[in-house]
């Protein structure tokens, strides 16, 4: 006998998780102050379903950050990679969790 569990029932990964940072800089009154932002982004099917098909994914290079990417994805962001994750988990969590009440 095989037993499946799901952490979160109704949403899969359709993609890995992609990661990039960007640098931000801002103007403050002590002076103009520069800080590195990570965002993490994820495709995803909520219960099986995908916006686009897999050719359109496939034209994004399977890439949540692709300019030309229409489907669904989770995302978070962090001062860190791993915070970025994070958050990106808590961003699937939380779908998961509106899907189910």
């Amino acid at each position: 006998m095989v037993v499946f569990c799901c952490k979160h029932i109704g949403i899969s990964g359709t993609t890995e998780v992609f990661a990039r940072q960007e640098t931000f800089t801002a103007q403050t009154q002590r002076g103009r102050i520069t800080y590195d932002i990570w965002e993490a982004r994820m495709g995803l099917a909520i219960l099986g379903t995908c916006n686009t098909s897999d050719e359109e994914r496939a034209a994004c290079d399977h890439n949540p950050f692709h300019p030309n990417w229409k489907d669904n994805y989770a995302k978070g962001t962090g001062r860190t990679q791993e915070e970025a994750i994070e958050a990106l988990k808590k961003d699937v969590e939380e779908m998961s969790n509106a899907l189910w009440g």
